[in-house]
């Protein structure tokens, strides 16, 4: 199972940080992900509804984990989400908005 790494950060003024992206070598990626995002918390899973421009309708299921160790309990927890609407782990894709629209 792919367990992706994903940092954050807020952002003051995104026109800035653009711009200092550009500045180090950073160009906008083609084509532009647009998406209307609904975010719902229960103790410690997030669940994104993603509404993609072009692509359509997605759940995003996260849980945060401080350690390795605690992958395979969080996977099994989404896992078990998964299971109760209806749906299986090889249901899901892990590819990114941008790919699945470039592929379009």
């Amino acid at each position: 199972r792919n367990i992706q790494r994903e940092l954050q950060t807020g952002v003051e003024d995104g026109t800035i940080c653009k711009n200092i992206l550009q500045a180090i070598g950073y160009a906008p990626a083609a084509p532009e992900v647009i998406k209307d995002r609904t975010m719902l918390q229960n103790g410690s899973v997030t669940a994104c509804l993603d509404y993609v421009h072009g692509l359509g309708e997605f759940l995003e299921l996260e849980i945060l984990v401080r350690s390795d160790e605690e992958k395979g309990a969080a996977l099994a927890q989404i896992e078990s989400i998964l299971n109760n609407l209806g749906y299986q782990i090889s249901d899901t894709v892990r590819t990114s908005y941008l790919s699945m629209l470039q592929k379009k």
